[in-house]
């Protein structure tokens, strides 16, 4: 996406992965069954070719049959056609599965996305959505109370609202923190709780996914804002207030 930290470092044929890619990761998996999940994302996986995506899974669960498989994926959101019974009956052979979507506005969610995410419902896979606060597109109540609402008709549960990444020539998506913080406090008395997502952001220099409420942060200035994950680890944001 336009207004993601990856578009800095994924390149045309550079990220492919592999067979040996994938041999290793299943071996990784069936050394450590303290791993209860796997994520895959990139780019995105649905774009693969249904016979790709399958061998993928397969090979996946046949190491590890207990794992639980989650995709990144934003191919039920911008192209609904896509999603096919041959690639639902690939999901469900994988189960469990969850798709973690990308909608970032009500509109996004239109009738052939509704056909899709069916499609997927009645296939038992799970559906959450992970939008991102963005600046002029969805930072007012109005348009994220009206996300929430869609979502939960369309079967997805609203998961996260992420806080924009630090990402080169993004600066214009990303909305400030404390308007952030304002707008769950007040989208929180306007939905019920399946309808609530969690505000949290990515600390910069590999400290993880963290809730955005005053717990988590470990002091301000005039510049920064300290993020502290629960293991101590501290990263700046900066303070881009209006």
């Amino acid at each position: 996406c336009r207004h993601c930290f990856r578009r800095d470092f994924i390149q045309s044929n550079s990220n492919e992965f592999t067979n040996r890619d994938l041999e290793d990761a299943c071996a990784y998996l069936g050394d450590n069954p303290n791993v209860h999940e796997i994520l895959l994302s990139g780019g995105d996986p649905l774009t693969l070719k249904p016979a790709r995506l399958e061998y993928l899974l397969s090979k996946i669960k046949e190491c590890r049959p207990d794992i639980i498989i989650r995709i990144g994926t934003r191919v039920p959101i911008v192209d609904p056609e896509k999603i096919t019974i041959e690639v639902t009956d690939i999901l469900k052979k994988a189960a469990p599965v969850w798709l973690s979507l990308q909608c970032n506005h009500p509109d996004e969610l239109t009738n052939e996305v509704k056909i899709a995410t069916s499609l997927l419902n009645q296939s038992g896979i799970h559906l959450l959505n992970q939008s991102v606060l963005l600046k002029d597109i969805n930072d007012s109540l109005p348009v994220l109370k009206k996300l929430s609402h869609k979502l939960v008709d369309f079967n997805i549960k609203p998961y996260y609202i992420f806080q924009g990444d630090l990402a080169k020539g993004t600066s214009h998506f990303r909305v400030p923190i404390s308007k952030g913080l304002l707008l769950m406090k007040e989208l929180r008395s306007e939905v019920s709780g399946i309808a609530m997502p969690l505000y949290a952001v990515d600390i910069p220099s590999g400290g993880g996914k963290i809730p955005l409420n005053m717990d988590y942060i470990d002091k301000i200035d005039n510049d920064f804002y300290y993020l502290k994950n629960s293991s101590g680890f501290v990263g700046k944001y900066p303070r881009e207030e209006l």
